[in-house]
């Protein structure tokens, strides 16, 4: 299998892609600041199969670079989230259990939304006695896989904006009532 070749790479400033926005471009091994009419080279030999994050890293020649891998730096992934033919997910189990768990509820508490995930755990366990379903500030990560994570959360809720909820699942009736 050979690796993936990258093209081309943009970051912009703004909305959605429109060329007067672009601040940084890579076009093959070529990464060059735009701006003012001009171009500025950063890098002329990034390999196809690195990104522009890989070669172009001062904050003071590219910060806008910087910031970027910095901000992405920072994200965390369930990255040992199987998706093959066996998957837990795939079978036929109402939910499934994930070692992950402790890194996806400190994820929802750094992203500064900790009463909202209170209220969650409260709405969906109104029987719990007072003090259990309590979340303290930081959630230990030991025992969680290092580099795991995600973006769990209720979009439904006041302050939960950009959060995704990932959910695999072959049941029709299950799919039908994600859906309404």
């Amino acid at each position: 299998m050979l690796d993936p070749e990258i093209k081309r790479e943009w970051i912009w400033a703004g909305g959605p892609f429109h060329p007067r926005s672009l601040l940084v471009q890579r076009t093959g091994a070529v990464v060059e600041r735009c701006g003012d009419g001009r171009s500025v080279p950063l890098a002329l030999e990034v390999s196809p199969h690195d990104s522009l994050f890989t070669d172009v890293s001062d904050p003071l020649e590219a910060p806008e670079v910087f910031q970027l891998r910095r901000t992405i730096l920072s994200w965390r992934f369930y990255d040992s989230f199987r998706t093959d033919r066996l998957a837990p997910a795939r079978s036929g189990r109402l939910a499934t259990r994930t070692p992950s768990l402790a890194a996806a509820m400190q994820t929802i508490l750094e992203i500064g939304d900790a009463s909202g995930l209170q209220s969650a755990i409260a709405d969906a366990f109104p029987r719990l006695p007072p003090g259990v379903g309590h979340i303290p500030a930081a959630v230990p990560a030991a025992g969680a896989p290092a580099g795991s994570a995600g973006t769990p959360g209720a979009p439904d809720r006041p302050g939960a904006e950009g959060t995704q909820i990932l959910v695999v699942a072959h049941a029709e009736a299950l799919i039908a009532s994600l859906q309404a």
